[in-house]
């Protein structure tokens, strides 16, 4: 693998190196080590999750779909971390809450796009929201792949 990583057809040098680190087999191996350890996989499925359920969707904004909530839930249009910070002024403690009950709700959102779940409570805003669900739907399939090969070959050894 790490001969095909380096292999390039072509004799321009910068197309070499582009294809050296920038490759599909480099990726392979940056993403899990050529199918030899499941632990790196694992990490970046994890980063991944945390980066779109902590950074992606709450800057986009999420909007809640009343019909497929709970009766209880709140009726916030859409959540985001500027929203979050002017639907507490004035009281001390409600940043802290509302900001906690944003995270984990774009938790739960990660988490649901990557189980390909369809109806979702809270769905990321459109347009921008929608093409970062894509987004995380093909790395989190991506990376589910690579650690379920990576596991499989460990215990074909």
């Amino acid at each position: 693998m790490e001969m095909k990583r380096l292999h390039s057809p072509s004799r321009n040098w910068l197309a070499r190196r582009l294809h050296r680190h920038l490759g599909l087999m480099a990726w392979y191996n940056y993403a899990s080590e050529y199918g030899e350890s499941y632990v790196p996989p694992f990490i970046w499925l994890v980063g991944v999750l945390l980066a779109f359920a902590l950074l992606a969707y709450p800057l986009v904004g999420l909007r809640y779909d009343p019909g497929k909530g709970a009766s209880g839930a709140s009726s916030v249009a859409t959540l985001t971390y500027m929203h979050a910070c002017l639907a507490s002024r004035g009281e001390p403690a409600a940043p802290c809450l509302t900001r906690w009950k944003l995270a984990g709700r774009s938790i739960m959102t990660a988490l649901y796009v990557a189980a390909f779940q369809k109806d979702l409570v809270y769905e990321p805003s459109y347009p921008w929201g929608r093409l970062l669900a894509l987004l995380e739907v093909l790395l989190t399939s991506t990376l589910i792949a690579l650690f379920l090969l990576a596991v499989r070959r460990q215990f074909r050894r």
